[in-house]
């Protein structure tokens, strides 16, 4: 019966095994379904070569879609969007599972049509969070790398960076909640079950009896292949001086395209960060005073994180001359003279 279905909306955030769990879903949809549950497969046209992350479904609630996704066909996603409910709502499947992040940035939303097409269904909201020091790093390095806002050229001018005492968790979803409502929210912290990430996931969506599976987590690779937190440092430098060009991207690159190949950099090993010691303390009191909002509304289960270490004191925040020319000479073999002669004075000392 329809009251007995249950649409589970994945919403990330960014940088909290968002991926993971959507290949996993997506390489495992028959294992899914054999357990009545749905994760859907959207036609490729509509994928942008990124079948589990769902951004049909996205696309179709944005009410002002971004330039890289102008060019979808708004009949075709509106065709999309409404036979996925009506197909859910007539089928065997007592769970459907959509994953993207789109909901955790709200933006301009049409959250009623979401609401309207999932009438008569438990909504539950699944939200991964992050303690901020970590998170925002790890946001900026995924920035780094894929250049979407060229007038942002260093850290401290970052939006998230900038903005964690007012944007924070609980306040986004105190807010998705209020255009949600009826919903429930299983909030969990990322940094405490990052590595039974899969199997925490699989509970919340009362899968996790089944062997089959567990099994297939067994199987699952990560791919965290790619820009360290040394190699990131680097990027950053190249951003600062030339902006998040064709270069800067091409650095960034060069440097996954190595690492996949079973060449890490001279960085690689280098334990790099954005943040000093206060401002990683103040993140993180920042973080607890949020945990404790997120417990008593959302049920969060506990989530401290103690003030820095020695050990994040002696992370590197800045790199000399010789290790930035270490790290021209491991990617010069990919660039033209006029790119080296660019990158060069980026990195000039």
């Amino acid at each position: 019966m329809t009251s007995e279905k249950e649409v589970l909306l994945h919403i990330g955030f960014p940088k909290t095994g968002t991926k993971t769990i959507q290949k996993f879903c997506h390489v495992n949809r028959e294992i899914l379904a054999r357990h009545g549950t749905l994760f859907p497969k959207f036609d490729d046209s509509l994928t942008r070569g990124l079948p589990g992350v769902h951004i049909p479904f996205a696309a179709a609630i944005m009410r002002r879609k971004p330039p890289h996704l102008s060019g979808l066909d708004s009949a075709t996603l509106e065709q999309s969007f409404e036979s996925l409910f009506a197909d859910f709502k007539k089928s065997d499947f007592q769970k459907l599972i959509i994953s993207n992040e789109t909901l955790s940035q709200h933006g301009d939303l049409d959250f009623p049509k979401l609401m309207t097409a999932a009438a008569g269904h438990k909504v539950t909201i699944i939200a991964y969070i992050r303690r901020y020091d970590e998170w925002i790093e790890s946001y900026y390095r995924w920035y780094l790398t894929h250049g979407i806002n060229q007038k942002i050229q260093n850290f401290e001018d970052y939006p998230p960076r900038k903005e964690m005492e007012q944007n924070t968790f609980s306040k986004k979803l105190t807010e998705l909640k209020a255009k949600l409502p009826g919903s429930t929210f299983a909030v969990r912290s990322y940094d405490t079950v990052k590595d039974q990430l899969m199997h925490d996931f699989l509970e919340i969506c009362e899968l996790s009896e089944s062997a089959e599976l567990h099994h297939a987590i067994s199987a699952l690779s990560r791919e965290n292949v790619g820009m360290t937190s040394g190699d990131s440092l680097f990027l950053a430098q190249v951003v600062s001086r030339i902006g998040n060009g064709s270069v800067s991207r091409k650095v960034a690159a060069t440097i996954g395209k190595k690492a996949k190949a079973g060449e890490p950099s001279p960085l690689s090993k280098l334990p790099g960060a954005f943040f000093d010691v206060e401002s990683r303390a103040k993140a993180r009191e920042i973080f607890n005073a949020d945990s404790k909002i997120l417990a008593k509304e959302f049920g969060l289960p506990a989530a401290h994180t103690p003030p820095p270490t020695l050990r994040d004191a002696q992370r590197i925040t800045a790199l000399s001359c010789e290790q930035m020319n270490d790290m021209i000479e491991f990617v010069a073999g990919e660039f033209t003279p006029d790119e080296l002669t660019e990158l060069r004075r980026a990195v000039a000392c």
